[in-house]
């Protein structure tokens, strides 16, 4: 029993502390692109961007977000405003398209998301009033101390 206490003792050592999830996605022509960090992928939005066209929105921990994120079910939705609400961001996951990828250090998913139409458009600082499909790649490393 002793043994057992102190291998967990050393795992929570080794693999305890916070890191942030790295969330990739871009359109199949490769003219938009979404980056977000999210803390140990639980919807802690730490900063971010949108890109279309070269022109890019930049978020950061100043940014007013909103994360539901469980990958596990198929889940991850995110709501951002910048400060004064001047840019706005909306994007989901598509649930049946996510799928857990081995990885050995950590937790990585793959799955296609949804920027919404309400989403700001860093061209023109309006609305992009369409739905623009990403594939996007989730990346979450154990940090080791």
């Amino acid at each position: 029993m002793r043994i057992i206490g102190l291998l967990f003792i050393y795992v929570i050592f080794i693999y305890g502390g916070s890191q942030d999830a790295l969330i990739t996605c871009h359109s199949t022509s490769g003219r938009t692109q979404l980056k977000i960090y999210d803390m140990d992928l639980e919807g802690n939005f730490q900063s971010g961007f949108l890109s279309i066209d070269g022109k890019k929105i930049k978020y950061d921990e100043t940014s007013d977000a909103a994360i539901v994120s469980h990958l596990e079910k198929g889940v991850y939705t995110v709501y951002l405003y910048t400060n004064k609400a001047t840019y706005f961001l909306k994007f989901y996951a598509l649930p049946k398209t996510v799928k857990q990828l081995a990885y050995r250090k950590g937790d990585k998913y793959k799955f296609k998301g949804i920027i919404d139409p309400a989403t700001t458009d860093p061209r023109s600082k309006k609305r992009i009033n369409k739905t623009i499909v990403v594939e996007c790649l989730a990346t979450y490393k154990w940090k080791e101390i």
